[in-house]
């Protein structure tokens, strides 16, 4: 089965499914319009005047409505639509500048906007236009880069929007280019906690407590037989280790994770000359906020620090772990719990570097899988990985293809959780593969097999 769609002279900027997976969501360049194409009947909707750009609009967590900002004579406006039948619902004015994005609450009950990046300022609006709240953090500065729910699960269309869905996480976490995480209470909309994202000596006791760095570095003391626990100490004391590599050890992956308290961060050199493209947002800043399936951690990262990743009990505004790597984190993903067993499961949070390994957090510690060399002419006899050690946390498996003649390396620059937490997408910049992943919880153990056949982009 082929279908086609046409947007006339005005092109196609974007293409995204809708929850139902019925329907496509067709953008067109220059905020014509958006198109809404039905698969079953072969007809579409037009939502006309869009601001451009996919963060503009966002259906409900139920898939009943469908949000979209509006720029009319020069002014912010927000319309509601039901897509079911399709059709306009209600259309209101924003007290935005230049909205830059918009999205449901998880109980789809409420629509938030973010304001402009030059402007901090959220507003927090009922689907009939009602303003609930206003945040405002500070002024004459940028503002909110990035903003994330909650969500604990996506309820299936038949279900009633008006009914709360169960959340044991009610905050909304805003990262902006302070470099600041602020927890919002979604009840109230009132601020309940501040997250910095730097040194846990430059954060209140109540924070950091006793945290230290969970650092990757290069053992040159840990052979295949040797015991990284007999060469590397956990130590509590300012340490020098910059966990970076020396000219010698350039492209060499680290062999070993320890505790220490270092000095300072690895931070990013600013540059001097202007970005290429004048829309990228600037280095600097929190860019990703994660939450965890249980909706009690939340993991952070900061341009600034590209190489740190901060994970936080956001319930109680306590620094549970900062990982800091030898390359920068280019992705990051936590396991997704679609059976409701969060409460049993443990949090698992895996990301990459851009380097042919998948790296594993848990509360107990951390550890990788290296990734073997690809075949090129996929031959399928299978051979183990060599089994990564590190102090903290357990040791992964990896059983691939054995390399042919010709072997490429996978370089894993993206990761996609399947919807059950059972299977990881690994995406390369031309190719990807997928692996199965368990933990076994007791001992922190991650076992990842991959079958399936590797795919070239």
């Amino acid at each position: 089965m082929a279908l086609s769609f046409n947007e006339s002279v005005a092109g196609i900027v974007s293409a995204t499914w809708a929850p139902d997976s019925r329907h496509i969501i067709v953008e067109s360049d220059f905020g014509i319009q958006l198109a809404v194409w039905s698969l079953i009947e072969n007809v579409s909707y037009i939502i006309n005047s869009p601001k451009p750009g996919s963060g503009n609009y966002s259906f409900s967590d139920c898939g009943r409505y469908f949000a979209v900002g509006h720029r009319l004579e020069c002014k912010d406006h927000i319309g509601v639509y039901s897509t079911g039948p399709w059709s306009e619902l209600n259309k209101f004015r924003s007290r935005s500048t230049d909205m830059a994005g918009v999205q449901w609450t998880p109980a789809g009950t409420h629509i938030l906007v973010q304001d402009t990046h030059l402007t901090y300022r959220v507003l927090v609006y009922t689907p009939s236009g009602e303003v609930l709240a206003q945040y405002e953090a500070y002024q004459n500065a940028l503002g909110v880069r990035t903003l994330s729910f909650y969500r604990p699960y996506s309820c299936p269309a038949s279900t009633d929007c008006d009914e709360p869905l169960p959340c044991p996480s009610p905050l909304l976490a805003i990262g902006s280019y302070d470099g600041q995480v602020r927890l919002l209470s979604t009840h109230s909309w009132k601020l309940a906690f501040v997250l910095p994202t730097s040194h846990p000596g430059d954060m209140p006791e109540s924070m950091a407590g006793r945290t230290v760095c969970t650092v990757e570095v290069i053992d040159s003391g840990a052979g295949e037989g040797g015991d990284t626990a007999s060469s590397m100490s956990f130590s509590s004391e300012l340490s020098t280790v910059s966990a970076k590599r020396t000219k010698e050890q350039a492209g060499v992956l680290g062999n070993a994770y320890i505790t220490r308290n270092l000095k300072a961060l690895p931070k990013l050199a600013q540059s001097t000359q202007l970005p290429k493209n004048d829309m990228l947002p600037p280095k600097f800043g929190v860019s990703w906020l994660g939450w965890s399936a249980c909706g009690t951690l939340l993991a952070v990262r900061e341009d600034s620090h590209p190489r740190c990743l901060w994970i936080w009990h956001a319930l109680e505004a306590r620094l549970c772990d900062l990982l800091v790597q030898l390359d920068t984190i280019v992705c990051a993903r936590w396991r997704p719990d679609s059976d409701g067993l969060s409460g049993e499961r443990t949090p698992l949070l895996a990301f990459c570097c851009n380097t042919p390994r998948v790296y594993f957090w848990t509360p107990m510690g951390s550890s990788w899988a290296d990734l073997p060399p690809i075949s090129n002419k996929q031959q399928t006899p299978s051979v183990p990985a060599a089994k990564p050690r590190g102090l903290r946390g357990g040791a992964a498996t990896l059983a691939a293809s054995a390399p042919p003649d010709t072997t490429t390396e996978l370089n894993v620059q993206g990761l996609r959780w399947s919807t059950d937490g059972k299977r990881l997408l690994l995406i390369g910049k031309d190719r990807f593969c997928s692996c199965d992943v368990t933990l076994d919880a007791s001992t922190n153990e991650v076992d990842v097999s991959h079958e399936a056949e590797d795919v070239s982009a």
